[in-house]
């Protein structure tokens, strides 16, 4: 599956990026927990319940396109705020006491902080070539198509580690996207006839129009 990026920073004006195997996040209300979604399925997936029957004869089948129904699935989810600790209720009280002696901000609750979460660990995967070993990360070893998986990793780590607002610049930069398959299919013929035949028909009665004026201009 190729993933679509959001208006966020860190995916904004992305290209595809490329998974093997994702799983979809579910998120839960948390108080002082902002939620974001980073990167999500098409207006066309599917959901296969785990665990899923992989079978490669579905290569020589044509997928049923009735089945894709599900729209923009969640893999990628950035969370911001004071998370709650791990620990919390599970510290002897006498480390407790001794951690609030020292002040520790960590017993219960953490400082501001934020993470990334990917529902698929492939995305940042370099996959090997036999004829030339590792290739760059989200470079597809069949159609040596490079997807924007390096990118997203980049500028995850850069929203991560860094609060200055380097990624709204690099945001502006637009690649190439992914044309809808299913859209295509549907209104093939009506793009080819605005494309081609419509520009022939209007310079055809431009052409009309023109000489009926004319021999009107010039009748005797």
């Amino acid at each position: 599956p190729i993933l679509n990026g959001t208006d966020h920073p860190i995916t904004k004006n992305l290209d595809g990026v490329r998974s093997m195997f994702p799983t979809t996040i579910d998120t839960v209300e948390s108080p002082g927990i902002k939620k974001t979604i980073l990167l999500q399925s098409s207006n066309n997936s599917r959901l296969l319940s785990a665990p899923a029957k992989i079978d490669f004869e579905f290569l020589q089948i044509a997928p049923d396109e009735r089945l894709f129904t599900d729209k923009h699935v969640p893999v990628a989810v950035l969370l911001e705020g004071n998370f709650r600790s791990l620990y919390t209720g599970r510290v002897p009280k006498a480390v407790a006491d001794t951690l609030r002696a020292m002040n520790d901000p960590f017993i219960n609750r953490s400082g501001s902080t934020k993470m990334i979460i990917v529902a698929d660990g492939d995305i940042a995967l370099n996959q090997f070539s036999q004829s030339t070993g590792p290739l760059p990360m989200g470079t597809n070893v069949f159609t040596r198509y490079t997807y924007a998986n390096k990118a997203f990793f980049e500028n995850a780590l850069e929203y991560l580690v860094n609060p200055t607002d380097i990624l709204q610049t690099r945001s502006k930069e637009y690649s190439l996207r992914l044309l809808d398959a299913k859209k295509v299919e549907e209104e093939k013929s009506k793009w080819q006839f605005i494309n081609i035949a419509l520009p022939i028909l209007l310079v055809i009665l431009f052409g009309v129009l023109y000489q009926q004026l004319r021999r009107r201009r010039y009748a005797v």
